[in-house]
């Protein structure tokens, strides 16, 4: 089985975005999609989509993020319940048994002590990281604004521009998503340069299969043909078969 179609990053559309999925481990992809091949060139596009994906996986520490949550989880369920235990029997001490309304006031006390603890604890652990994933998403903002203005000053604003948006990757997803917006009835047919087709519709591998190449040959140039009918010998060679065809035939030893 053939895995070359996960090496490079998906590619996928919808109705007026191109939508590119960046993964760790996964190369950017490399051609500008048919849409865009008239505003944006391969190199801008690939660097681009490399300075996205360096900065915004800064940010992405999975191992770190799922482990901090794993210990948050358990922490803002377990301490606020010690906390409380503790709190309500040292209020006890000081209550007579016997004196019901003390002991439902030594009650809320102890609760509204717990849930103070419960607020802190979540506090601190999910302040952290939520700030450290505002200042990715500033950080992402700031250089999309900043391309924003480049294409502006370099094209002037009667032309159409593409615009950049980026989510990055979150606690539990390890994916970050680029959209390009895509200039008005743009939306590509699979014979446009450039178009994403299938996997299995390729040429061949054989640079030296000429023939099969529609319209013509790498590096050919002439009239595009519709078949490969006429790309062979049209006069083969006249049989040279000895004696007559409708004798018998001998053996062969091998």
């Amino acid at each position: 089985m053939s895995f070359d179609k996960f090496r490079y990053a998906a590619t996928q559309r919808d109705q007026d975005n191109v939508v590119i999925y960046l993964m760790p481990k996964q190369p950017v992809p490399e051609t500008v999609p048919s849409e865009l091949q008239d505003h944006i060139s391969n190199d801008q596009y690939s660097s681009r989509l490399v300075e996205i994906k360096r900065l915004a996986f800064q940010y992405y520490k999975p191992l770190f993020e799922r482990v901090w949550m794993t210990l948050s989880f358990f922490a803002v369920i377990i301490v606020p319940m010690v906390i409380y235990g503790i709190v309500f029997k040292q209020f006890k001490k000081n209550t007579d048994p016997d004196d019901k309304e003390q002991e439902l006031k030594d009650f809320y006390k102890a609760r509204a002590v717990s849930f103070g603890v419960f607020i802190g604890v979540l506090a601190l652990f999910y302040l952290p990281i939520i700030s450290w994933k505002a200042i990715g998403r500033r950080r992402m903002t700031v250089l999309l604004n900043r391309w924003a203005l480049q294409d502006e000053r370099s094209r002037g604003t009667m032309t159409f521009m593409p615009r950049w948006t980026v989510q990055i990757p979150s606690i539990f997803k390890s994916t970050t998503i680029v959209r390009i917006t895509t200039p008005p009835g743009a939306r590509p047919s699979v014979f446009q340069s450039g178009a994403f087709i299938p996997a299995f519709v390729n040429g061949p591998r054989d640079a030296a299969a000429g023939a099969y190449f529609y319209p013509y040959g790498p590096g050919q140039a002439g009239v595009p043909r519709m078949s490969v009918v006429g790309n062979f010998n049209s006069n083969p060679p006249a049989y040279s078969g000895v004696g007559d065809y409708k004798g018998g035939y001998g053996d062969v030893k091998l």
